[in-house]
Formats: structure tokens, C-alpha cells, sequence
């Protein structure tokens, strides 16, 4: 909660809601019929890809056009990706930086919250 606080705070939460919210949308591609999965896939780029969202994730107009336009459950990974790199390289540091993340720092490791395994912790963020 407090690294999602952190990124609200500094106008970048897109990222991190992003990167969450493509985890839900392939947990729950297999319980879905094909127009829920449809009108899933539509809603996550209308949220988060299509040029002036209001959680527009910046990955750039020529990756945006290269997702493919098949449905698929796999079809968000490259930008998932590119939000996860922004995560690690850039937001995570300056909140490890800040007073609430040097505060976490002292109950718990604090490790990059997005890596493999490392779910337990990041509740705790």
C-alpha cells in the first residue's frame, strides 16, 4: 500500500496499477468465454493504452501499435514489461529513497517488491 501511495504521490501509480492489473487479467482469462475476454482486453487498453487515458501508461505510440490485435492472453506482456522496467528503474528507487520506504526498510528487506517471490514483501509496502 505505501509503494502504490508512493507512486500516486509522484503522478506514476499507471505504472504499478498497470503491471497489477495485466497479473488479474491472465488469472482470470481462463475462466472467461471469449466476449468477456474481448470487452477485458478492450476495457485494458481504453484504461491504460489508448492515447490520453487517464492511467495512460507510457510505452510510446509505436510500441502501442505493435500489440497484437488478436486477443490473446499473453498480448499485454511487452508492455507490462516496459511498465515494469519504469517500476525497477525509476519509481522503486526514489520510494527505497524516501522517508516512508527507509522506514520500511527497517521491518522488512527491502528487495525490488516486483520480483519472483517476493509477493510477501510487498504486501508490507
Amino acid at each position: 500500500a505505501a509503494f502504490l501511495t508512493f507512486a500516486q504521490g509522484e503522478f506514476s501509480a499507471e505504472n504499478l496499477e498497470f503491471w497489477l492489473e495485466v497479473n488479474a487479467y491472465q488469472e482470470r482469462w481462463d475462466a472467461k468465454d471469449q466476449a468477456a475476454r474481448e470487452a477485458d482486453c478492450k476495457q485494458m487498453i481504453e484504461d491504460f493504452l489508448k492515447e490520453g487515458a487517464e492511467r495512460q501508461v507510457c510505452i510510446g505510440d509505436h510500441r502501442v501499435k505493435l500489440i497484437p490485435g488478436e486477443f490473446s492472453k499473453d498480448m499485454f506482456q511487452m508492455p507490462q514489461q516496459i511498465a515494469l522496467e519504469t517500476l525497477t528503474l525509476d519509481i522503486f528507487p526514489r520510494f527505497a529513497d524516501s522517508a516512508k520506504g527507509s522506514e520500511l526498510a527497517k521491518k522488512v528487506e527491502l528487495t525490488d517488491p516486483l520480483q519472483p517471490g517476493a509477493a510477501i514483501k510487498a504486501n508490507a509496502l
